[in-house]
């Protein structure tokens, strides 16, 4: 997940010459598997080599759009009870959920920034402008975010949708729903 190969499956019941005779063709290593699969009398199936789609080069230079991982912006609206805690620090499950994505994980140093930049923003504001303080109280804010593949992709897959797969990897910006004004852009 999130890294690009291609599987060619091993049919070891195609490889029996009267299986080929049945279906009148000889066995061809490089075949699509699938052209000839029975549903009804499957033992086993399984990889027999993966290539890779995009090949690591040893001399290309590492920045973070050369990892060939999957990296996609997403936007969600910030709720303070997902991402907070009762004592005002980043809960441990710190999440939010997208349509397509299922449950994405905010991990403490993405979490710690969105309260940051919210908390200072609105301070400024009351201290500044008490009605447009009360205004922006209600006001919709949205997270842009960077969201990636989790790492341990596999191990949450089984505990799916209790864990997430996708994780904030940084935040870009955080807006205003309407009039789209700007709290904090990344630089």
């Amino acid at each position: 997940l999130g890294k690009w190969f291609v599987y060619r499956l091993n049919d070891p019941r195609y490889r029996d010459k009267k299986k080929g005779k049945q279906i009148g063709q000889e066995y061809n290593l490089n075949r699509t598997t699938m052209d000839v699969a029975a549903v009804t009398d499957i033992k086993s199936v399984g990889v027999e080599k993966s290539f890779r789609v995009v090949p690591k080069e040893p001399r290309q230079q590492f920045t973070q759009f050369d990892t060939h991982e999957l990296q996609m912006e997403m936007s969600f609206p910030f709720h303070r009870k997902d991402i907070e805690d009762d004592m005002g620090n980043v809960k441990k499950d710190a999440h939010f959920y997208d349509l397509q994505l299922g449950k994405v994980e905010i991990y403490s140093t993405q979490g710690e920034l969105i309260l940051k930049k919210i908390d200072e923003h609105l301070k400024e504001l009351q201290e500044k402008n008490a009605d447009e303080y009360e205004k922006a109280k209600n006001e919709v804010i949205i997270v842009v975010a960077t969201v990636t593949v989790i790492e341990n992709w596999y191990e949450n897959a089984r505990n799916y949708p209790r864990n997430g797969l996708f994780l904030v990897k940084w935040i870009d910006e955080i807006k205003y729903l309407h009039g789209e004004r700007s709290i904090y852009r990344k630089e």
